[in-house]
């Protein structure tokens, strides 16, 4: 058992959201935004970090957050139970949970929030849940997984703010992997014992935006379960899985309007990548999402 003594909190606060508290002796932090994920890598030490609750309503989902040791040793101390933290384990809550953070050296840590209807693709966990995750670059998928964030912790410093929608997904994909690892671990917290299916019917979505016959059907046939249950599991994102759909591949084609590299391109061959061929629907769509034709938004945000 280590003693939280050994490591006092310090006078000072670091905001962090809405609910880290920093008594700090030394901390750097940068942050990326990315379809609904927030990545911040947080370089420490020595240094004392309290998570306090600041969640007031308790019908609100609590926002999901993993934290990666990149390097360095730390314990955590969670309802008076003290762990000890080295590099490659993760750590997986929300913001309903009281707990510290001890680093007595120098640390890095990737941090990932999940928010808006990134959250629905989580498993269903009671509020302030916590759990301490071993080893997890040992499996198959995490051997691969893992040292790509850790080039993106590294990349972050080099980046501010907002991603666009291509090193956007890039990032989606590689937060949303984490998280089917990390929630793994949490089975026993999941109705159906392991990693929700919304979360695979999204990347089997993003995988074939640009095949024109995606659908319902060919998801639910996909991932053997009926139309029905896929159109249910789709009813807290607030979109239908065809307004989804056509939401991210509107995104897509918007990205590569504005693309310099992309100008050589004509229109009609952007959108026909993107699993939209026909041209009367794709202007009426995208007039309806963006205010103007995908001509005209194309030369106010990439004029030649």
């Amino acid at each position: 058992m280590v003693n939280p003594e050994k490591f006092p909190f310090l006078a000072g606060e670091h905001p962090y959201g809405s609910y880290l508290h920093t008594p700090i002796l030394h901390i750097d932090m940068n942050s990326i935004s990315a379809d609904g994920i927030e990545v911040t890598t947080v370089d420490c030490g020595p240094a004392a970090i309290r998570f306090e609750n600041n969640s007031s309503d308790s019908h609100k989902s609590p926002q999901y957050v993993i934290f990666y040791m990149l390097s360095g040793v730390a314990f955590t101390v969670h309802e008076g139970r003290c762990a000890e933290i080295d590099t490659g384990t993760l750590i997986v809550t929300d913001d309903c949970a009281d707990f510290s953070f001890h680093t007595p050296g120098v640390s890095r840590l990737l941090v990932l929030r999940f928010a808006g209807e990134m959250m629905d693709t989580m498993p269903t966990a009671h509020r302030g849940a916590f759990r301490v995750v071993r080893r997890p670059e040992e499996s198959q998928t995490g051997s691969l997984l893992f040292p790509l964030l850790r080039t993106l912790a590294t990349e972050i410093w080099n980046v501010d703010g907002e991603l666009g929608p291509g090193p956007g997904h890039i990032v989606y994909f590689l937060g949303m992997s984490m998280a089917r690892i990390a929630y793994a671990d949490m089975g026993d917290y999941h109705p159906a014992g392991g990693v929700p299916l919304l979360i695979d019917v999204k990347e089997s979505i993003e995988r074939q935006l640009g095949h024109f016959g995606v659908g319902p059907a060919t998801l639910a046939a996909e991932h053997h379960i009926s139309v029905r249950q896929l159109h249910r599991l789709f009813e807290p994102v607030g979109e239908s899985v065809m307004q989804y759909i056509r939401r991210r591949r509107l995104e897509g084609f918007a990205h590569d309007l504005v693309d310099p590299d992309l100008r050589h391109r004509k229109i009609n061959e952007l959108a026909a990548a993107w699993g939209m061929p026909d041209s009367a629907m794709l202007s009426k769509n995208f007039r309806s999402a963006y205010g103007v034709p995908p001509r005209e938004y194309r030369k106010k945000h990439c004029p030649k």
